[in-house]
């Protein structure tokens, strides 16, 4: 199957209408090739392709008609050979940009060799010269202009993933409540080593406090929505952007005087900062701080003594480790 669409993609190139017979030597291949800084470069890519060429006659291509394109994504790297006219995409995958160089340069030299049964055109005749010498008419054909350069667009690569995490929370309780969370995640958009990802679940926490003879338990839900951009570098994932929660705090207190339940709702608008790191290419290990303020505040405390228990500060951090399973 590889071979037959490495075949396919060499015959789209070659029924083009560009002429055979060049060799690799005497034809220049000003490949448009784009690849990260810790890939070969341009022309070692050439000389390759070049070398793998030999003498072997080759489609005398227009460079502005084969893109190379090699992107990193996270350890992986992705290399696409594409034509434009007719329109065709060699993609190949992975885990070091010089292994997919070398595939890619493969691919190539398979592309400019004319495809097996095509031989090149025999040479023109020598011209005959016929007493008095006639001058040939002059047939200047106009030099087509190549054809502009397709803007890169960013690829909507729509995805969704499965976000597990153990929290800690600060400001919804006295101390830090422990708990968890889980959310999906969705990839709205991806360019190179940029894309916009947005997250939605929901986060509980719960911690006593005991007071005298009694005690008071917090039991905070909420709601929660992120969204903002991502950037891959070194190997890491760096994101950053808004958050939004919604849902309600419930205080018991129990063996206390007036011992009384409180349910109110609770709401928060701050920010996030995430760090991850690539396990493979559908799992991933990481961490999330956020800051909140929350919408409402209130003090809880016992009747009949003035300082509180807890009084909801007007800051609330959030911290929380775990792993992602998907894009």
């Amino acid at each position: 199957m590889r071979g037959a669409r490495v075949i396919g993609l060499a015959l789209a190139i070659a029924v083009t209408g560009l002429p055979l017979g060049a060799s690799a030597e005497s034809t220049p291949l000003a490949l448009d090739y784009v690849a990260p800084p810790d890939c070969p470069t341009e022309t070692a890519f050439v000389g390759s392709v070049k070398e793998r060429l030999g003498d072997r006659p080759v489609s005398a291509i227009d460079g502005r008609q084969v893109r190379i394109r090699v992107t990193a994504d996270g350890s992986t790297y992705r290399g696409a050979l594409e034509t434009v006219a007719p329109p065709s995409v060699r993609d190949v995958t992975g885990a070091s940009c010089n292994e997919v160089a070398r595939a890619l340069v493969v691919f190539t030299a398979l592309a400019l060799s004319p495809p097996d049964g095509v031989e090149p055109p025999a040479p023109p005749p020598a011209p005959v010269e016929d007493p008095p010498p006639t001058p040939p008419p002059s047939s200047f054909a106009p030099e087509r202009p190549a054809p502009p350069r397709p803007k890169e667009k960013g690829r909507s690569r729509l995805g969704i993933g499965l976000d597990l995490r153990a929290v800690a929370a600060s400001g919804v309780a006295p101390g830090v409540s422990p708990g968890g969370a889980v959310s999906a995640r969705v990839v709205l958009f991806e360019r190179r080593s940029l894309r916009w990802l947005a997250q939605v679940g929901g986060v509980i926490t719960y911690r006593e406090e005991p007071v005298d003879d009694g005690g008071f338990s917090f039991l905070w839900t909420a709601g929660r929505v992120d969204t903002g951009p991502e950037f891959s570098l070194a190997g890491f994932r760096l994101s950053g952007g808004p958050v939004f929660r919604v849902g309600a705090l419930i205080v018991n207190a129990r063996d206390l005087p007036a011992s009384v339940s409180y349910s109110g709702f609770w709401g928060d608008v701050g920010a996030f900062a995430r760090l991850g790191r690539p396990l493979s290419s559908a799992v991933e290990f990481s961490f999330v701080f956020e800051l909140a303020a929350p919408l409402r505040r209130k003090s809880f405390g016992i009747q009949g003594v003035e300082a509180p228990v807890h009084e909801v500060p007007q800051i609330v951090a959030t911290g929380s480790f775990g792993i992602t399973f998907g894009p």
